[in-house]
């Protein structure tokens, strides 16, 4: 029944409104619109359809249209022919991605029944493939992707006269048409089939062809005249399983710059005269397990003969050797070898290799020699060798003049030698699992531009060299999983060090984590930008040289895992540029220094008195603090002194601190200027006003309250609280008399079993005066024992997202809760005695997401619950008192996902079961429920619908079987099993 036109002028401007929002729509009605639909759960294939061909309403100059993936049935049919009639003439832009699932073998044969348009349950037609050839013909570029539904390109194609590029990707296509080889002007195609077996012949028609991939197709061989395709510049052959070889006339094609061969498990050889094509600069062969030699004329070319520039081999394990006349190749400039495990050794002739600037050889695993040819190829700037077990390198390496990158992974390297200290340009070294390595050379101080150093897994080296401190351009030094237990004492002299990384693995196997599951990069911990000083996991680093202090440069300090360190250094108030000063997981560390400048700081156990004592000119702590973590210190006393001084600190964590003297020794904290110790059960800690976020689990574990200090923190955004087990109240009982009028606030996560109750009353402490909290977006409550939550909930204004989870004591919800105009998402997890949920619960009218799940003692859904415009996602898990669904549900126009699962009370559905905009619906679990809605099929956007472990139901209506080719239904219920 066609659609009113009132009610397609509504949808044009929701579908217009939906693009903008989504920036899918990048230009309207202008002179070269462009509209791009991914899959799309708001608007019907009819619905499009009509908005393109309508001539008040349509699109009469687009230019570009991207169609994501729409159901192939009789309605995208029309949307085809929609497009073709509305704006094909004017497009040059076309991507559809038509997935079909019922084969049609020929284009006259196969047309829907009227069953089928009702039900939506047709395929795609040929014809409609051939409507598009015909009708688009100004297209330039067109990406056509075809499902089942399609056997046959139709010869119409020869239509798109103005085609540059052309990619498709099909299923059921064994064959081409001849009048693809009309399209003179096609430069680019792109081909992903499983059953194309060959190319239309004859292929060199395609004169302007420049770029040809295939791939996934099953063809054994290609057009021998592709050698006439003169201008064909990129060739790309990707897992084709049965080609063996390539033809010789592929020798003849002057423009080929790259070759690339990948995934073809039959390959066996390369054209004999390949390397004789003058423009060939990329060669890339890659997973070619049957590929056993390089022809020989790879190493035979006259001396400034053109060759590949780049030659990528990378798993082909039946390559043994490399030509012994390589070196003659003068122009090659790049080598990588990957997983190339049957090469034992590199010819002689490598140094001749005059123009090579890059060697790369990665998992050769029986590559053991390193030619001392190497040390002559003066243009190398980076040499890298991994999983290659060298023992040594060349004598005379400190020839390498231009190198500036050497990287040397899983070695045998014991010894590094003395011209080493040559190598004038380098930058870069890395020397990773060189377990064997002992010390490094005396000549290594004199590497002068050395930047980056990293050494990992150096398990036997003690130290570092006797004049470390000469290398006055080091940057970074990561010194991980080595067993040196002190830096060297002048240390701090490295003027211009950012980055100093000292760690064991220990600190991945601690998470599970091994090198293994982890990337060499992530294991190395490479970041893009900012100075980083990172002490992560030595398990044998004891202490720190005084001179540690004058790195004034640092910007971040992570002391991580050092379970043998017992002090932190002093003078890390001096530390003027540091932004991040995180310190894990130190299980030896007693006292945390000052954070005061030198000039101005007590000490450690003393009084801290800081802000009534010090000078006014004094200059502040940490000027450019931002974030302070200190997490897992099991013997940590106190706290830093001058913590609430820092100007700028935004981020603040304390964690798994379980020393009982850190929460009753109020010396070990920043006071304020009051006179008298803060009482022992209020946690002793103060911070400054700048904080935005606050993380605290675990610690101070006789505390009852947070200090009345929390409710003055102006910019905090943040506020976590995690198995605080003793806490009875947020905030001390006599905090608000002096609190200000602002509270900002946009996370509070609670996990404390000991929390009883969230105080009420003007008087009151902790979040009764939510007032204070006027600025609250996400309140997230676990693990309490609280009955309910304030009554005042209501003032929460900003509350966009609650969320209440393993709270075994509540029993209901605020009535005020309904008042909250802005809060989007209910999550209610756990909550065993909640009983209802408030009455007039439909007022949420911004609500689009509600989630009850193991709320065992709930009743069902108010009356009201259907009054909820906005709700998208809706989840009803094991909540067994929960029987029946309110009786109409047309409400939720915008409801895409609803999940009724282990509801074992659940007998049927309301009907009409109307919910035009439902993608997904579950009902695991329903083990009573009889019966499905006998319109569910109709739901135009219904995709998936999942019945598993409902036993009783013994069939599905006939409007979801008319549409299983669209629907997929999941699951084993009634008898299936």
């Amino acid at each position: 029944m066609p659609e009113a036109p009132v009610a397609l002028a509504s949808s044009l401007t929701a579908f217009r409104h939906a693009l903008v929002c989504k920036r899918w729509l990048r230009v309207a009605r202008s002179v070269h619109p462009a509209i791009v639909v991914p899959r799309n759960r708001f608007f019907s294939a009819r619905t499009f359809a009509s908005l393109l061909s309508s001539p008040t309403l349509g699109f009469p100059n687009l230019r570009h249209l991207h169609l994501g993936e729409f159901a192939m049935n009789s309605v995208d049919s029309r949307l085809v022919r929609s497009i073709c009639d509305g704006c094909g003439s004017s497009l040059t832009h076309l991507t559809m991605h038509l997935y079909g699932r019922q084969p049609v073998t020929s284009m006259q044969s196969v047309r829907s029944s009227p069953a089928e348009q009702s039900t939506g349950s047709a395929a795609i037609l040929p014809a409609d493939v051939a409507a598009i050839f015909s009708s688009c013909t100004r297209l330039v570029n067109l990406d056509l992707r075809l499902g089942l539904g399609v056997c046959e390109i139709p010869p119409s194609i020869s239509c798109l006269e103005k085609l540059t590029r052309l990619s498709m990707s099909f299923s059921n296509v064994t064959a081409l048409p001849g009048e693809l080889l009309s399209l003179c002007r096609l430069k680019e195609l792109h081909l992903v089939s499983q059953s194309l077996r060959m190319l239309p012949n004859p292929f060199s028609c395609l004169t302007s062809l420049e770029h040809l991939s295939l791939r996934n197709c099953p063809m054994g061989h290609l057009p021998r005249d592709l050698g006439h395709l003169h201008n064909i510049k990129i060739l790309s052959l990707s897992h084709l399983p049965g080609l063996a070889e390539l033809p010789d006339s592929i020798c003849q094609l002057p423009a080929l710059s790259r070759l690339s061969l990948d995934h073809c498990p039959r390959f066996v050889r390369l054209p004999e005269n390949l390397f004789q094509l003058p423009s060939l600069d990329t060669l890339h062969l890659d997973k070619l397990p049957a590929f056993t030699a390089l022809p020989i004329s790879f190493g035979q070319l006259p001396p400034g003969e053109p060759v590949a520039s780049s030659p990528t081999i990378h798993t082909c394990p039946s390559l043994s050797s490399l030509p012994e006349d390589i070196g003659r190749l003068s122009a090659l400039e790049y080598l990588y070898l990957k997983f190339v495990v049957r090469l034992t050794a590199l010819p002689n002739s490598l140094g001749h290799l005059t123009a090579l600037k890059e060697l790369k050889a990665v998992e050769c695993a029986n590559l053991e020699v390193l030619p001392d040819s190497v040390s002559a190829m003066g243009a190398l700037t980076s040499l890298i060798l991994d999983g290659c077990f060298f023992a040594d390198l060349p004598s005379d390496i400190g020839q390498l003049q231009n190198l500036d990158t050497l990287k040397l992974f899983s070695t045998r390297l014991s010894d590094p030698p003395d011209s080493f200290g040559q190598l004038g340009s380098l930058k870069k070294l890395t020397l990773y699992e060189c377990y064997d390595l002992v010390e490094l050379p005396a000549s290594f101080t004199n590497l002068t531009s050395l930047e980056t150093l990293l050494i990992y897994g150096g398990s036997s080296l003690m130290d570092l060299p006797l004049g470390f401190e000469k290398l006055s351009q080091l940057r970074r030094l990561e010194l991980l999983n080595c067993s040196m237990p002190y830096l060297p004492d002048r240390f701090g002299e490295l003027a211009n060090l950012e980055i100093l990384k000292v760690q064991s693995t220990d600190t991945y196997k601690r998470f599970g984590i091994t090198s293994e599951t982890v990337p060499p990069a992530a294991h190395l911990g490479y970041q893009s930008e900012g100075e980083e000083f990172q002490l992560d996991g030595s398990c044998s680093l004891q202490g720190f040289p005084p001179s540690f202090s004058s790195l004034t440069r640092l910007q971040q300090l992570i002391i991580d895992g050092c379970e043998m360190l017992e002090e932190l250094p002093e003078g890390m108030g001096n530390l003027a540029s540091l932004r991040v000063l995180k310190v894990e997981n130190c299980k030896r560390l007693r006292v945390f220094p000052s954070l005061l400048p030198t000039a101005i700081s007590t000490t450690a156990t003393g009084p801290c008195t800081s802000a009534a004592t010090s000078s006014s000119a004094a200059p502040p702590p940490l000027p450019l603090l931002e974030e302070l973590v200190i997490s897992c210190c099991p013997k940590l006393t106190n706290l830093p002194q001058g913590l609430d001084l820092l100007p700028r600190l935004e981020h603040f964590t304390l964690e798994y601190c379980t020393s009982s003297k850190l929460a009753n020794r109020s010396t070990a904290v920043s006071l304020s200027a009051s006179s008298s110790p803060p009482s022992p059960l209020v946690a002793p800690i103060t911070l400054p006003r700048s904080v935005e976020s606050i993380i605290i689990s675990n610690v101070f574990k006789s505390a009852h309250y947070l200090p009345e200090s929390f409710l003055s923190l102006s910019c905090l955004l943040h506020l976590n609280i995690y198995d605080l087990r003793s806490l009875k109240q947020l905030i001390a009982p006599p905090a608000l008399a002096q609190t200000p009028a602002e509270f900002e606030t946009d996370d509070i996560a609670a996990s404390c079993a000991g929390l009883e109750e969230i105080p009420r009353g003007p008087i009151a402490t902790g979040l009764s005066q939510l007032d204070l909290l006027s600025s609250l977006v996400h309140l997230h409550i676990v693990n309490t024992n609280l009955p309910s939550l304030p009554d005042n909930l209501g003032d929460l204004r900003e509350l966009a997202v609650l969320q209440l989870e393993k709270c075994h004591a509540m029993t209901s919800l605020p009535d005020s809760l309904t008042t909250l105009s802005k809060l989007q998402q209910i999550d209610l997890k756990s909550l065993p005695l909640l009983t209802h949920l408030p009455e007039n619960f439909g007022q949420l009218k911004a609500l689009n997401e509600l989630s009850l799940e193991s709320c065992k003692a709930l009743q069902g859904l108010p009356s009201s619950f259907t009054l909820l415009p906005s709700l998208i996602m809706l989840s009803i898990i094991n909540c067994p008192k929960v029987t029946c669904l309110p009786d109409s549900l047309s409400s939720f126009t915008r409801l895409s996902s609803l999940k009724l699962n282990r509801l074992p009370g659940l007998r049927h559905l309301p009907s009409p079961f109307f919910l035009p905009s439902l993608v997904q619906f579950s009902l695991q679990g329903c083990k009573r429920l009889c019966a499905l809605p006998n319109d569910l099929g109709g739901l135009s956007h219904l995709r998936e619908v999942d019945l598993d472990g409902c036993p009783q139901l013994k069939q599905l209506p006939q409007s979801l079987r008319d549409r299983q080719k669209v629907i997929e239904v999941k699951g084993a219920w009634g008898r299936r099993r």
